[in-house]
């Protein structure tokens, strides 16, 4: 009778001890699934992340080359405006004086012109409000050639004007007069116009944005001290009073050769860059007609990325719930096996 009990015990020893193996088997099992799903989640949240910086970058760039192009097309309007103005007062013989007065109601009427002005192509002198020296004749103006040769309206490169020394960019047009061109207006607009524009840009975005010219000359940026200056490699000392984006011209030419490809046609629209130090990842856009570029850069920073979150958990609310099944079932497993070794 001792001997059947004793063995009777030993073979429940046994069982309880085979149950507790496969137990420990499951338990490693499910936590060996749970650190598989959680690396598939982390390369998935990364992708993510990467593709959603891309796709912000990518619609803020796009956004911003809309909305520059519409501001733009306020000052063309506004100009061409003043033109049929100017052409009708020459048609009525107004004289010279009430065309000035004109200039002036415009002028007060936009803070944001830094001067209006009128090139005569009858004897090639300049009117502007406010009045500004002008020792040259405007028909010799780099100015008015182009427009002779191409009579639209059109917008200027960023430059240094030579009297006031400030770093501009101008929109002019040619003012017609029985179908010939009898001379020609223009607006000089302060860089710091456009940043407003900029600014108010980026408030509904987390990109910041650099608008260049077509020559690659920061027209207005989020960067501290550099509108005006040359972001194009191959434009280096093109422009009197322009300076480069770096002094030192092997690292300019190096760090920045993809703004040259970007304006020669060959340049990827995903771009990294560093500035001060901090890594960026941008994406770019061409404003139509000007072709102005718009760079939408975002820091390579978590912070910034946390900016995604709200979309990134409305993609993963499966694999939470999924998340949540393992840990369910995990329980179950246990709680069946502990009920079976209670029970016998």
């Amino acid at each position: 009778m001792r001997s059947s009990s004793i063995d009777k015990k030993e073979k429940v020893k046994r069982r309880i001890s085979l149950r507790i193996k496969w137990l420990l088997f499951i338990c490693t099992s499910v936590f060996l699934a749970i650190v598989v799903s959680v690396s598939i989640m982390g390369v998935k949240v990364t992708s993510i992340f990467k593709e959603d910086s891309t796709s912000i970058n990518e619609s803020s760039a796009q956004n911003a080359a809309a909305q520059i192009d519409l501001s733009m097309a306020t000052y063309e309007n506004s100009l061409e405006q003043l033109s049929q103005l100017v052409s009708n007062q020459i048609k009525n013989g107004d004289s010279i004086k009430d065309i000035q007065k004109t200039l002036e109601a415009f002028q007060k009427n936009n803070e944001d012109l830094i001067s209006v002005y009128y090139m005569d192509g009858s004897d090639g002198s300049l009117y502007a409000s406010p009045q500004m020296d002008f020792n040259q004749d405007a028909r010799e103006t780099k100015t008015y050639t182009q427009l002779t040769e191409r009579p639209e309206t059109k917008w200027m490169d960023v430059y240094k004007d030579g009297g006031s020394g400030m770093i501009m960019t101008s929109v002019v047009t040619p003012v017609s007069s029985d179908g010939k061109m009898a001379g020609a207006l223009g607006y000089d607009i302060d860089l710091a116009a456009i940043g407003k524009m900029r600014s108010t840009i980026e408030k509904d975005s987390t990109s910041n944005l650099v608008i260049l010219d077509s020559q690659g000359f920061i027209v207005s940026s989020f960067m501290k001290d550099m509108d005006g200056k040359n972001m194009n490699p191959d434009k280096s000392g093109m422009e009197e009073g322009v300076e480069d984006f770096i002094t030192d011209t092997d690292r300019f030419s190096s760090e920045f050769k993809w703004v040259a490809d970007m304006y020669n046609g060959g340049g990827k629209a995903n771009q990294p860059l560093t500035l001060d130090g901090e890594d960026y990842t941008g994406e770019w856009s061409t404003v139509p007609e000007v072709n102005w570029k718009v760079l939408a850069l975002t820091p390579d920073n978590i912070q910034h990325e946390l900016k995604t979150c709200g979309k990134i958990k409305n993609h993963f609310r499966c694999h939470e719930c999924h998340f949540e099944n393992i840990g369910t079932n995990q329980f179950i497993i246990f709680e069946c096996i502990y009920r079976s070794c209670k029970g016998r």
